[in-house]
């Protein structure tokens, strides 16, 4: 398979970047091809805007999505956001690696999908995703314990809206998380068993079923 990678930490030698590393290291080991597209050393610009578009369907009102149906249809992106959206265009899989912050995705990565999820490429008539597969891999701060509240939820629930409303939506298979709980607690023995679980899990990512929403 294809295989995008967006990473989205701030910190190369965070436990995140070395998961970052076992993902590419494992699927390359079985046949696959990575593409890394590390938000944070691209100096990704997260706000979607007017400056998305080298050439406006309307220069006087900006309307999102129109904009990015056209752009997609006459391939006037950006160039920063031309090469996001070729990258998952060509993808089989794309993988989101990122801590999980405030029960969420950094702002950063949520930056990306508004962009690189374009109206017209991502969802809508003439959408390009659908059957690619998506997956998430991620840490938390807190252990597995602190994700078995009722009140907070689990890491699914917190997961929903990348799952169901922006992978789903867009008909994408959605793959099961990788989760590593409470990994600034962990110590060197227990993150390499991290990563082992890791390797063991992408090993295997083609035959992963994927999860089903109502």
């Amino acid at each position: 398979m294809k295989v995008l990678l967006v990473y989205a930490h701030p910190e190369p030698a965070s436990f995140n970047g070395a998961m970052k590393d076992q993902i590419i290291q494992t699927l390359t080991r079985t046949g696959h091809e990575v593409t890394l597209s590390d938000l944070y050393a691209m100096n990704w610009q997260a706000a979607a805007g007017p400056d998305d578009f080298t050439f406006r369907a309307n220069r006087e009102v900006l309307r999102l999505q129109t904009e990015q149906a056209h752009a997609w249809r006459t391939r006037t992106f950006a160039p920063d956001l031309a090469q996001e959206v070729d990258r998952l265009d060509a993808a089989d899989l794309v993988i989101f690696q990122f801590p999980l912050w405030w029960w969420s995705i950094p702002a950063i990565l949520k930056g990306y999908i508004d962009r690189v999820f374009a109206y017209g490429f991502a969802y809508g008539q003439g959408a390009s995703l659908s059957g690619k597969k998506a997956l998430c891999c991620l840490t938390t701060g807190g252990p597995a314990s602190s994700f078995e509240s009722d009140t907070r939820g689990t890491v699914l629930h917190m997961l929903r809206p990348v799952h169901a409303g922006v992978f789903d939506f867009c008909k994408m298979d959605v793959l099961p998380p990788f989760v590593a709980y409470g990994a600034a607690r962990l110590d060197d023995t227990e993150r390499k068993e991290v990563l082992i679980r890791m390797d063991q899990y992408l090993s295997q990512i083609a035959d992963t079923p994927s999860l089903k929403f109502d």
